[in-house]
């Protein structure tokens, strides 16, 4: 399945680990705790973070870049705070296997930092070779500017893209890389056919 590419790029969040529940759960709070919503908001907020969209940017675009920042990195602050309610989706014999020796990278809408952190956390940081966040692009997913970021660190040759969101296929077709949905790539290594 894999085998082909030269390298290989990830999402982080829904791919690599389990945070999803998390973003869902604080960064509505967050954004209720500062006025900027009600329950509406809140399931404005966790439907367009399920779609791979950057959540507070699609639901409350009238915010300044200021705000989005304080909003995410309150989210963040938390999240770090509950890492061991976070869990790795692959196992690292796994990602062994997918990964087969190739370059690797991380491309996610969180920031470097927390994304090294969570990887950390789950102890399989030392197994990729890049990190592209949210802290290095302007323009977030579906947009393909971080994966061509991702591309630029690996070097040229075929590079897929796995991840979990709609999104994250939008990104990768636009960056003309073929893109993997994770549950895919699961059943793929479970069975042993890469």
């Amino acid at each position: 399945m894999l085998r082909r590419y030269k390298a290989i790029l990830f999402d982080l969040d829904g791919t690599l680990v389990s945070t999803a529940h998390l973003w869902e759960r604080f960064l509505p709070e967050i954004v209720l705790e500062l006025g900027y919503g009600d329950e509406k908001t809140r399931e404005d907020l966790i439907r367009a973070g399920r779609e791979g969209k950057d959540p507070v940017l699609t639901v409350l675009p009238h915010l300044s870049r200021e705000e989005i920042s304080r909003i995410y990195a309150e989210a963040r602050k938390r999240i770090l705070n509950h890492l061991n309610e976070i869990k790795p989706i692959f196992s690292r014999e796994e990602l062994l296997t997918i990964i087969d020796g190739k370059p690797t990278g991380i491309v996610t809408m969180s920031h470097s930092l927390f994304a090294k952190k969570v990887l950390k956390a789950v102890g399989i940081k030392d197994l990729f070779d890049t990190i592209v966040g949210s802290d290095l692009f302007e323009n977030p997913k579906p947009h393909p500017e971080p994966l061509l970021k991702g591309i630029e660190f690996l070097g040229e040759g075929r590079v897929a893209y796995v991840g979990d969101t709609k999104g994250d296929e939008e990104a990768a077709i636009a960056a003309g890389l073929d893109f993997y949905h994770v549950r895919a790539v699961k059943r793929y290594v479970q069975g042993h056919y890469l």
